[in-house]
């Protein structure tokens, strides 16, 4: 429970930022 939070939230994001954003393409619902 210390390893995530050595990592920036921005860097997280940035890697997440796509593949939330072709999940959310796909469905849409949200």
């Amino acid at each position: 429970m210390g390893t995530d939070a050595s990592l920036p939230l921005a860097q997280v994001w940035m890697w997440l930022a796509p593949l939330v954003r072709r999940k959310n393409r796909r469905g849409g619902a949200r």
